[in-house]
C-alpha cells in the first residue's frame, strides 16, 4: 500500500478496516464499550502507511469530556450522562481512545471506531477532519 497523503488516501484506508472492525463489532455499543483502545492501536497497526498516532480523553476531566463532545457531536451534559451510565453497567474506564492521522497538508483527521459506547445512533466509525489554519 503506498503511503496515505490525502483524505482521499485515507477513507480508502478507512473503508478497507471498516470490515474488520465490524468482524469485532465495534458497530455494537455494548461490544464498543471498554474496547476504544483495542480499536484504536489495530487501527494504527493497519494504517502502518500513514501518520497515525493515538489521542487519549480522560473521562474525569472536565476539558477532555468538552472537546470529547464536540467530536461526538453531542451536547457536553449527555455524555456526561452517558459515561455514568457506561460506570454502571459495567467496569469503569476512565479514558476514551481514538485514532488521529496526520495527512502531508497539516490536516488532522480523528477516527472514532468506538463511539457509539456513547450513543447508538452515531456514524461508524465517526471521522473529523480539522484543516490546518
Amino acid at each position: 500500500m503506498s503511503k496515505v497523503k490525502t483524505a482521499t488516501d485515507l477513507l480508502f484506508v478507512i473503508e478497507d478496516f471498516r470490515t474488520h472492525a465490524k468482524k469485532m463489532r465495534w458497530d455494537d455499543p455494548e461490544v464498543a464499550l471498554g474496547n476504544c483502545d483495542t480499536a484504536a492501536s489495530s487501527f494504527t497497526n493497519f494504517a502502518s502507511n500513514a501518520r497515525v498516532r493515538t489521542k487519549t480523553y480522560d473521562l474525569s476531566d472536565e476539558l477532555d469530556i468538552a472537546a470529547l463532545a464536540v467530536l461526538l457531536g453531542m451536547e457536553q451534559e449527555t455524555l456526561k450522562e452517558r459515561i455514568a451510565e457506561a460506570e454502571v453497567e459495567g467496569p469503569g474506564c476512565n479514558f476514551h481512545q481514538v485514532s488521529v492521522v496526520t495527512l502531508d497538508d497539516g490536516s488532522e483527521v480523528t477516527i472514532d471506531w468506538t463511539a457509539r459506547q456513547f450513543a447508538p445512533t452515531l456514524p461508524f466509525p465517526i471521522i473529523l477532519l480539522k484543516e490546518k489554519p
